[in-house]
């Protein structure tokens, strides 16, 4: 594990402390796991946006669809 230091300001740090101690956990533990969840959203969006533009043909990188594209409903015709 690594150390860092983080600035919170006096009532967002308070609140930390308060749900920390409602969870059971260290104030560390807490921003911890804050992170990890924030972390792992942020992969599982990514993942998504990818199998999406891949089943569109795109490639990663290459842009969204245009409205219309995104908006086809070629299954429905």
């Amino acid at each position: 594990m690594e150390n860092l230091t983080i600035t919170l300001d006096t009532e967002s740090a308070r609140r930390a402390r308060i749900e920390a101690a409602r969870r059971g956990v260290s104030i560390s533990r807490f921003v911890l796991d804050l992170v990890r969840e924030r972390v792992a959203e942020s992969v599982e969006y990514e993942d998504a946006r990818e199998r999406y533009l891949a089943r569109r043909g795109k490639k990663l990188g290459g842009g969204l669809p245009t409205r219309g594209e995104t908006h086809d409903r070629k299954d429905l015709r």
